[in-house]
């Protein structure tokens, strides 16, 4: 009796790491011919014949490929029955009826069937149990952007380009800095603060204490010089100094504020000041501040002064710092941490595939902060041929530019040159094309136009 191939419940596809020295791998699976084994190391097609030779063809149980050269010392070897879809054989009318073509052909068919169930096997797709319904259709490919589910979820759209996800991350990573460089600072204050009341060992010749039920304390005009502790574990205390007048020239007050909590407010008398101001609030656990009266200037000089400012947009509870009311400004951040992209579509039709460019405005925002514009970015789908496809932004009506942006028969690119860059809060940007290729006018464009919050 004749026999045929006899196709198992196999997968038509092996892979082996090769050692240096190894040329003969084999393959569990039956093929036809030598011809149907499809032979790669690592990503590339290996020649029959030539790169290889192939042993077992026609057997159940499979065969071997020999290397002419062994694959080097870590090299993936994959070996892949690879069969052409066809029919082999055709039966005729009232002809005759023969087991081994009926078989053959049978065979043939399974094998086909095993290599699309594998082939499937290594593709995305939904789980058994998912109800969803979404377009798993891929968008056209866009230079550097990601695959991301759109805002429905029924459909996949491109996302956010690579160098934008990268960005953000710096982003990230500079504002974790920044948090570790202000605990440092804290650190270093309240050492600082530690060093001043060790070095003022001796200087005083007098050291009072006073809290919250002495307030507001006024310093009468002293002989000597003072040491004032203040603790304010109570409450706020406010201390009020002496007339500048009636004092001798360099008299030195010393206060210390002692507690976590609440302030101390230092207020001078009448005109007087104090280190300039009309007043300074003490915030921090163990803050010190040596005052040195210039009498001539009706000022008491601050030094030793030891504390951690707030800086602009923050606020301080003892030790505490954080972000006060109304935030940080945005004029506060550096430029990285502040973008204002913008960004518009040309040439796509109702379901977003690209369609033809045409002359005309395609888009028109009204800013909602002031910003300043620092260049481009853009894609298109099909460049365009015979021309190339111009665009222009108008601020109010006006180019922004000196030289206009294109798409000069290529997928590239070619930026242009900003002649304006400040947009007011209120001012209209508006995105058109004027000029498209004059044989393939070109198709699909997403521009953004990058900018930066003022």
């Amino acid at each position: 009796m004749t026999t045929h191939i006899r196709i198992n419940d196999i997968s038509p596809r092996i892979q082996y790491v090769g050692d240096g020295v190894q040329t003969q791998f084999t393959f569990p699976f039956p093929v036809f011919n030598n011809g149907d084994l499809a032979v790669y190391l690592g990503g590339a097609t290996q020649a029959l014949s030539v790169d290889y030779t192939v042993s077992g063809a026609g057997a159940d149980t499979g065969g071997a490929v020999t290397f002419t050269i062994a694959p080097g010392n870590g090299a993936l070897v994959t070996l892949r029955r690879n069969l052409s879809i066809h029919r082999t054989s055709d039966f005729q009318q009232s002809g005759e009826f023969r087991a081994k073509v009926i078989n053959d052909e049978l065979d043939y068919q399974t094998a086909v069937l095993q290599e699309l169930s594998e082939i499937q096997s290594r593709t995305p797709q939904r789980a058994m149990t998912s109800s969803s319904t979404a377009d798993l259709t891929l968008p056209d490919p866009a230079a550097g952007a990601t695959l991301m589910w759109n805002a429905t979820a029924n459909g996949i759209a491109n996302g956010p380009a690579a160098g934008q996800i990268s960005a953000a991350q710096a982003n990230a990573t500079a504002a974790a800095g920044s948090a570790a460089s202000a605990a440092t600072s804290e650190t270093n204050a309240a050492a600082s603060a530690a060093t001043a009341l060790a070095a003022t060992v001796g200087k005083y010749d007098r050291h009072v204490h006073i809290a919250f039920a002495d307030s507001p304390y006024t310093i009468a005009a002293p002989t000597v010089d003072t040491l004032i502790t203040v603790d304010t574990t109570a409450g706020d205390v406010t201390v009020n100094l002496p007339a500048s007048a009636g004092e001798a020239d360099n008299r030195l007050l010393g206060i210390n504020k002692s507690s976590a909590v609440n302030t101390v407010t230092i207020t001078p008398n009448g005109t007087d000041t104090v280190g300039g101001l009309a007043s300074f609030v003490m915030f921090d656990a163990t803050e010190w501040c040596d005052l040195y009266l210039d009498k001539s200037a009706a000022d008491w000089q601050m030094g030793n002064l030891s504390y951690t400012a707030a800086g602009a947009g923050l606020s301080k509870t003892g030790s505490t710092l954080s972000v006060a009311t109304g935030g940080v400004g945005v004029a506060m951040l550096a430029a990285p941490a502040r973008p204002y992209d913008i960004g518009f579509t040309a040439g796509f039709d109702s379901t977003m595939a690209p369609d033809v460019l045409a002359v005309r405005v395609y888009g028109e925002i009204v800013a909602a902060r002031a910003m300043s514009l620092i260049g481009e970015v853009a894609a298109i789908a099909l460049a365009p041929t015979g021309a190339a496809a111009v665009f222009d932004v108008l601020l109010n009506g006006v180019s922004v530019y000196t030289t206009k942006p294109q798409f000069a028969a290529a997928t590239t690119l070619t930026p242009g040159v900003l002649a304006t860059t400040a947009v007011a809060a209120g001012d209209r940007l508006t995105f058109a094309c004027t000029q498209t290729g004059n044989a393939e006018p070109g198709r699909g464009v997403t521009f953004t136009m990058q900018g930066e919050l003022a």
